[in-house]
């Protein structure tokens, strides 16, 4: 998300430098995601961002899921992360490595608030990697997560049993 005040845009990257056996995940925006994109954090695990984000980093409207995959397998081959995820909203998430790129389906639900939303989707897909599981898993989960944040109040995080009635429609397919 955003950096309170004051902060350095490039602070990711100093935090990162600073933990140099660590697989760091930055979801951010604003000037800090540009930093980390125009000047890349050397190893960066995972850049994560919405939609908008990414067309504002792109130039232009990413209108399809194929060319939301190749903006962000873009940035994966130029060096800026291992992998680079663009959540979609309501449409799901893309994920792209530097030889895949998948995309899960947001399972269709009744939107109470999207607070929280973003960062279930990281808590759960850094949770699937870190359990071993594969990218398409973790992006499987996350999407799950996300969704299932999305039925709560903005008090409150999702529930498990939402995300597992949820992950079976958030199958990942190649894009």
């Amino acid at each position: 998300g955003s950096q309170p005040p004051g902060v350095p845009a490039d602070f990711p990257a100093q935090l990162a430098a600073s933990m140099p056996d660590s697989r760091v995940v930055l979801d951010t925006s604003g000037p800090a995601l540009t930093a980390a994109v125009t000047h890349p954090i050397p190893g960066l695990f995972v850049l994560r961002m919405d939609g908008e984000e990414a067309e504002g980093l792109a130039g232009r409207k990413l209108d399809t899921r194929a060319d939301t995959a190749d903006f962000a397998q873009g940035l994966v081959r130029q060096g800026v992360a291992q992998r680079v995820i663009v959540a979609r909203g309501a449409d799901g998430n893309v994920l792209a490595e530097a030889e895949h790129r998948l995309f899960a389906k947001a399972p269709k639900v009744e939107v109470r608030s999207t607070v929280g939303a973003g960062d279930s989707f990281v808590a759960a897909f850094v949770l699937a990697l870190a359990r071993g599981q594969s990218s398409a898993e973790a992006l499987a989960l996350g999407s799950a997560a996300a969704a299932a944040a999305v039925t709560t109040d903005a008090t409150q995080l999702c529930r498990r049993e939402d995300v597992d009635r949820l992950l079976p429609a958030c199958t990942p397919v190649a894009v």
